[in-house]
């Protein structure tokens, strides 16, 4: 059975059974993503696109894949369908852990400890001086391997993608800590995403309409400050942040060949246009570990905060808080 707990104007749950997924509530609404139907009925064998806020173990594709070891892309059951052992920690955290056999690509044959912990994000502050409603919530996971890996061998990074329903004017936004938004896009996933982007210096803007799938890695080397998406259909602002690990190593997390290496890259975040799969996500990616030049394994720590209100309201929300100031201009 989930657990829960309240966040201000909503609910955050932790659901062992679903791969230790997390869904927000607001309003009794579910805000993310979530496919009720196969979550009561998913499949042995086939990927189980539940939804919610996923862990995944990155990288997708090149010599290291988790999702290819061989030509035909694949969700391992320790991803897919495996369940976590979940509990209410004393401190009032939600947290899960599974231990998996994860192989890739290279062939490797690893052990690997799926580790989730929740914890309430209090935003009362900023829904009473905006007005608006709000549930946040910060995670820490944490991917390690039974045994520290040669890097020629093995590498793996904590990647949580968080998947909410596309709707035609919804758009995806972000802002470098470092130099210019522009520089720090990787394109290199499936079709080309700058006839659908907008820059202003450190900011851009994702439009996510078409039907179109498109993906964009942003560079670790840009410090990104956060990313977030804008759905006025539904008056949600999302924003995601995860702060920059410089102890760690990033690397190239895409889903293809990767012919310049796993190293070439160093997405620190991620978003995804699913075009025609009816969903867009935001994506948090952590570094590899290293101990005496042995990957241990990697540990991610986000927020999530989302917000519920009149545009108006979420356009002030976001240049007074946030300082991304843009939006509007770019989403009209």
């Amino acid at each position: 059975m989930a657990i829960s707990f309240e966040s201000d104007s909503g609910k955050v749950i932790l659901d062992g059974k679903l791969q230790g997924r997390i869904l927000t509530e607001l309003g009794g609404e579910t805000i993310h993503r979530f496919d009720r139907e196969l979550a009561a009925h998913p499949s042995p064998d086939e990927f189980n696109n539940i939804g919610g806020n996923s862990l995944w173990p990155a990288p997708e594709g090149g010599a290291f894949a988790f999702n290819y070891l061989d030509k035909d892309w694949l969700v391992q059951p320790g991803v897919n369908t495996a369940i976590s052992a979940e509990r209410i920690r004393p401190d009032g955290a939600l947290y899960c852990e599974r231990q998996v056999p994860l192989a890739n690509r290279r062939g490797a044959q690893l052990e690997v400890a799926f580790r989730r912990r929740v914890v309430p994000l209090p935003l009362n502050d900023v829904l009473r001086k905006f007005g608006v409603s709000g549930v946040g919530y910060r995670e820490e996971d944490e991917l390690s391997f039974s045994e520290p890996q040669d890097p020629e061998r093995a590498i793996v990074g904590a990647w949580s993608l968080e998947q909410f329903p596309k709707t035609p004017r919804t758009v995806a936004f972000g802002r470098t800590g470092v130099g210019g938004a522009r520089a720090a896009v990787n394109p290199d996933y499936y079709a080309d995403p700058f006839p659908v982007m907008v820059f202003s210096g450190r900011e851009f803007a994702f439009r996510l309409g078409g039907q179109e799938r498109i993906q964009i890695g942003l560079s670790a080397s840009a410090k990104c400050e956060f990313i977030g998406a804008f759905v006025p259909e539904r008056e949600l602002l999302i924003v995601r942040r995860a702060p920059f690990q410089p102890e760690g190593k990033y690397f190239d997390i895409a889903d293809n060949e990767q012919p310049r290496g796993v190293w070439s890259a160093s997405d620190q975040y991620s978003i995804f246009n699913g075009a025609d799969m009816g969903f867009f996500e935001l994506e948090t990616i952590a570094p590899a570990k290293f101990r005496d030049g042995m990957v241990t394994g990697s540990r991610l720590v986000a927020e999530t905060m989302i917000f519920r209100g009149p545009k108006e309201k979420l356009y002030m929300l976001l240049e007074e808080r946030f300082d991304f100031r843009q939006l509007q201009n770019l989403e009209e």
